[in-house]
Parts: C-alpha cells; sequence; structure tokens
C-alpha cells in the first residue's frame, strides 16, 4: 500500500503544481496586471456602452449585463493646478429618486478658501449622446455639459451653477481601468464566483467604473484662467439592481511624473482582512509605463495556508495604511501609506497640519425617500446607504518610491475620499430576500 501511495504522489504533485501554474497565469496574475489585457478600443468600446446605457438599457446586453434598473451613477472628477484643486461630483442620490445632485468645490489652496456649491438636477433631463463616431457628449440642462472624444483623446467639461463657473479642455493620455470583471476570461467564472460587483446578492446586481488621466490644456474657474499643464482625473462609475457603493478609502497621488491609486474597501478596523478587495492603479507617467492594474482581493502574505506561500512567492505584494484620525474628522492629517512590491515599493505620509477637509456630504439620504412606504427589504436597505457618508480630503504629502534601483523623494498633493458610516452599530452590509 506504501508503495502504491509513494507511486502516485509525485505525479499528484505535479499535476496540482501544473494546475496552479495555470490559475495563477490566467486569473490571479491578470487581477495585478490587468492593463496586459486591455487596448484602449477594448476600454472605450466597453465606456461607449456604459455612457449610452445610462439613457439606453439595451446596451448592457452587449456587454452581458443584465439591467432592471440604474441604483448608482455618477461622473467625477478632479484637477490639479499652481492655484486649485476642484473636484465635481454628479451623482444620482439613490435608486429611490430621479435627483442627480451636482457638487462642485474648489480648494483656492493660494489663499486656503473652499469655494463649493450643490445644485439638484433631474435624471429625467439627462442627455448621453453619442454625436459623431467616438464623440460623446453628458449634458444637463445648462450646469453640466462634457464632451468626450476617443479618436483624438480629448475631452471638455462645462459647469454653469449660481456661484461656480468652471471649463476646462483636456488632453487624455490614459484610460486603463482596474476592472478586471469585464476582461473575457473572467467571464468564464461568472457561473462560479462573483466577478461583477455584486454586492447584495440581487439578481445581476452589478457594477463599471471606466476612468481616464490627462493634462489639461486650459480652461477657468470664475473667471480666473487656468494654466495649462495641470492634471486631471476622471471617470465614470455606474450600477444596477441594488448596487450601491459601500465604505472604502481612496488615496490617490497624481503628478507629472506618477499616478499612485490605492483603495481599500470596508471599513478601517477590516481594511486586512483576507478577501479584502484593493483596487489599485499605478502608472509612471515620466515613462508612459503601466504597473499595476487591478483588483487583487487578497494580500499574498496574509491568504490562507498554503496560498499566501504560493501567491507570495509569484507574486510578492502587500498593501496597507494605518491612521490615528477618523474619517469625518476635520483633519485627517496622521496617516500612513505602504504599498510593496518586487518591482515597486512605495511609502506615503502626511504632513501635520496640511490635510483641508473640503467636502462632507449624505451621499444616499434625500428628503424625497419615503421609508414608510416601502417593503422591509427596501426599508433595510435605505437604512443602511442613508447612513453612509461622503468625504473628501487633500492633503500635502511625503512620497518615497523605490523603483528602478533608486529611491525618489518629493512631497506631493493627495486626495483622499471615503465612504464612511456615520453610526457604527448599524450594518455595511445587506443581502437580498426574495
Amino acid at each position: 500500500m506504501k508503495k502504491l501511495k509513494t507511486k502516485y504522489y509525485f505525479p499528484m504533485l505535479i499535476a496540482i503544481i501544473l494546475l496552479y501554474a495555470v490559475l495563477y497565469f490566467l486569473f490571479i496574475r491578470p487581477l495585478f496586471y490587468s492593463q496586459e489585457y486591455q487596448t484602449k478600443e477594448w476600454i472605450t468600446d466597453l465606456t461607449r456602452h456604459i455612457l449610452l446605457g445610462v439613457n439606453d438599457p439595451s446596451q448592457f446586453e452587449k456587454i452581458n449585463r443584465v439591467y432592471r434598473f440604474l441604483s448608482f451613477w455618477y461622473c467625477y472628477s478632479f484637477m490639479h493646478t499652481q492655484k486649485y484643486t476642484v473636484w465635481v461630483l454628479f451623482n444620482l442620490q439613490n435608486k429611490f429618486t430621479n435627483i442627480i445632485m451636482l457638487n462642485v468645490y474648489a480648494y483656492d489652496i493660494m489663499d486656503n478658501i473652499v469655494i463649493k456649491e450643490q445644485v439638484p438636477l433631474n435624471m429625467h433631463d439627462l442627455k448621453i449622446v453619442e454625436t459623431n463616431a467616438n464623440v460623446f457628449m453628458i449634458q444637463l440642462g445648462n450646469e453640466y455639459r462634457q464632451v468626450i472624444d476617443f479618436t483624438k483623446n480629448t475631452s471638455t467639461l462645462s459647469i454653469e451653477t449660481n456661484k461656480i463657473k468652471y471649463m476646462l479642455d483636456i488632453d487624455i493620455d490614459d484610460y486603463t481601468t482596474n476592472q478586471c470583471s469585464f476582461l473575457p476570461r473572467y467571464q468564464l467564472l461568472g457561473n462560479i464566483v462573483n466577478v461583477e460587483g455584486n454586492v447584495t446578492g440581487t439578481p445581476g446586481d452589478w457594477m463599471s467604473d471606466n476612468p481616464f488621466i490627462g493634462k489639461i490644456r486650459g480652461g477657468s474657474l470664475n473667471y480666473d484662467k487656468i494654466e495649462s499643464g495641470g492634471n486631471i482625473w476622471f471617470d465614470n462609475f455606474i450600477g444596477c439592481n441594488n448596487y450601491f457603493l459601500g465604505p472604502y478609502t481612496w488615496f490617490v497621488v497624481l503628478n507629472d511624473d506618477w499616478l499612485i491609486y490605492l483603495l481599500w474597501f470596508d471599513v478601517y478596523d477590516k481594511r486586512d482582512n483576507i478577501g479584502t478587495v484593493k483596487p489599485i492603479l499605478i502608472k509612471d507617467r515620466k515613462r508612459d509605463k503601466v504597473l499595476f492594474a487591478g483588483t487583487p482581493g487578497i494580500d499574498c502574505k496574509k491568504a490562507g495556508f498554503p496560498l499566501n506561500h504560493l501567491n507570495y512567492l509569484m507574486e510578492p505584494f502587500t498593501m496597507t495604511y494605518q491612521t490615528n484620525k477618523k474619517m469625518g474628522e476635520e483633519e485627517y492629517d496622521d496617516y500612513r501609506v505602504m504599498f510593496d512590491s518586487k518591482e515597486l515599493k512605495i511609502e506615503i505620509t502626511s504632513i501635520p497640519g496640511r490635510c483641508r477637509k473640503v467636502f462632507d456630504y449624505d451621499y444616499y439620504k434625500n428628503d424625497v425617500a419615503d421609508d414608510m412606504q416601502m417593503e422591509p427589504w427596501d426599508k433595510e436597505y435605505y437604512k443602511l446607504i442613508s447612513n453612509l457618508r461622503y468625504v473628501e480630503y487633500l492633503s500635502l504629502v511625503n512620497v518615497t518610491l523605490h523603483y528602478h534601483g533608486e529611491e525618489q523623494q518629493f512631497q506631493a498633493r493627495q486626495v483622499i475620499d471615503s465612504m464612511y458610516p456615520k453610526n457604527s452599530l448599524i450594518p455595511t452590509e445587506i443581502r437580498w430576500m426574495k
């Protein structure tokens, strides 16, 4: 019997190693390096269907997604110039209302002033159309107008409210997304594991987040000229069939040389749990090279045995942050963010007293939703989401990178935003009940 066992032990070991190698190269590695499996044509075509689908849900059938109703949608951007950092958050408040809230807020760094305005608009009036081949317009009244030209790699953005008049001309230089679920290889897993971002268990609950970054060609803010050369981030996020964006924390450095995007889902105390999704997008802009793009659901050092040893051997990777402040405080200026891989090591440290809270907002809650008229599950769902608050900070940080055998040190602005629960006793998860 022992001889028989010994006889088959080695072939079984080889088979297990080969199976792991196949799974690693097909499914695990792309979670870190999804940029290798993307083309501009692929991501712009996906974005086309996502944009047009807001007005024409039949577009979602072309990307193999089930649509019953829109539960989450936004267009978001921030831009850095010498004098300003400006944000635009243009979001549907929740599935119970047609209100889109146009939130525009700007930090005048030189004068230490925050300018902000919130304008309620109606999603029934939203128009998203393809005006020419690969040219898309997002418009709601005179308040919000954006044009994206995927052929010329340009965009314009125009905001006009009572307090804020904001115009930008943009050159787009990168469309890379860390949204892996639309890659064809992950479609194969759809019947086995959740690859579509389903957060409630609702049939067809799904999401997509498609960004671009670029350089500012010019513009103005309240007739103050915006010089060319600044940097901008934009993304369009959609969620359907009860999807909602739960607690997360997002740290982003964007300057002439780097894009460093690190995100943790869940509340701070659970940030390093096994399985915590940690989207990453890191680009060496100086060399025009994306180093990481994906949504790893594991920290290779923390995954269960024996996967921790195998994954860490194949892809040494850790990502964590530590803070002594709570989200929502006036100054979030005591934290440290670390990213460690075989190719790149990053340490970002906050500078005390150099953080400004620019926006704090009940993202989902409004006066239109009437929980007394809701079905029991919807009532619990609304109680959960209305407990979530959105906050945005601008922080000055020290950055240290070890890359290409050299150490780089510099100071940079860092955008921090987070969805956090106001009452920690209210659950942050809900499962669909038939």
